[in-house]
């Protein structure tokens, strides 16, 4: 153990598309981050950073044509 913290959130989407009723695509989206501070604190805005960089990837990933029907 080299005394660092890391915050990270892994969450994989699959989108339906509601008039088939099947999975889409899938896909998985990874974020690590680097706690400042071996504290409940650190931990917290590490994690916050790391689903903010996943929401972001999440919107940019829906984002691309043809990803969402209307």
């Amino acid at each position: 153990d080299d005394g660092t913290s890391d915050g990270v959130v892994r969450v994989r989407f699959y989108p339906i598309d509601t008039a088939t009723k099947t999975v889409a695509a899938t896909k998985e989206f990874v974020s690590s981050v680097p706690a400042s501070s071996q504290s409940a604190h650190g931990a917290a805005v590490a994690l916050n950073r790391a689903a903010t960089n996943v929401a972001r990837d999440l919107a940019s990933w829906l984002a691309e044509p043809g990803r969402c029907s209307k």
